[in-house]
């Protein structure tokens, strides 16, 4: 009996330091000791030139573009950009502008998925056939009589629009002051245009930061 109870006591010893022995390897290192924590906030600046192919009266057409500003503790984006139309078709311009915000996990590692969107305006222009003819000069006729045509049978229109354009994409670290964007967005004129549709459109990314990120 006697040594029945000593067996007991040393196994409850050991199952005591083992069980205090694995609390204290568990324990974080850094455990809060009930003390206010401040903690310096990381902020910058950075600049992110934007290429784009997008979709312009239902053709693929190459768009360049800007846009930065104050990122704050590697989350929250508030900023500008500026986008214009390379090389459109039909030779349509288009250009737009505007404020940007957006918001980025910030995981702690190389990647990062960033959110924006931007909240604008623009102005587009498109060149049309005025008389149905096409061309610059030639000929045309009447029931009677064919003459030659010597002013332009084209015009161009021109109208403002408001854009809405929110974005995707999946952002990675190369430096600490340098790093690539690939995306995908769509762009929201708000209206049908009157020259005509097509300046909606889904677009695809590529882009760097250059800055803090």
């Amino acid at each position: 009996m006697m040594l029945a109870r000593q067996v007991r006591r040393v196994a409850l010893v050991g199952v005591t330091v083992m069980a205090a022995a694995a609390a204290a390897a568990v324990q974080p290192e850094n455990q809060p000791t009930g003390r206010l924590m401040l903690e310096e906030i990381d902020n910058g600046w950075f600049v992110g030139p934007d290429f784009r192919v997008t979709e312009v009266n239902g053709e693929a057409s190459p768009l360049a573009g800007i846009y930065g500003g104050w990122l704050m503790d590697h989350r929250l984006l508030i900023g500008a950009g500026a986008y214009w139309l390379v090389d459109g078709p039909n030779e349509t311009e288009l250009k737009y502008f505007g404020p940007v915000v957006g918001w980025s996990t910030n995981v702690g590692g190389r990647f990062d998925v960033s959110l924006r969107a931007l909240v604008g305006f623009g102005t587009a222009t498109r060149r049309f056939d005025a008389d149905g003819a096409g061309g610059n000069d030639g000929f045309r006729c009447s029931r009677f009589t064919c003459y030659r045509r010597s002013f332009p049978a084209f015009d161009r229109y021109r109208t403002d629009f408001f854009v809405a354009e929110p974005h995707v994409s999946l952002f990675t670290r190369l430096t600490d002051w340098l790093g690539v964007d690939i995306g995908a967005g769509y762009r929201f004129t708000g209206k049908d245009l009157d020259i005509g549709p097509g300046l909606d459109g889904a677009s695809a990314s590529f882009g760097f930061r250059i800055g803090q990120s």
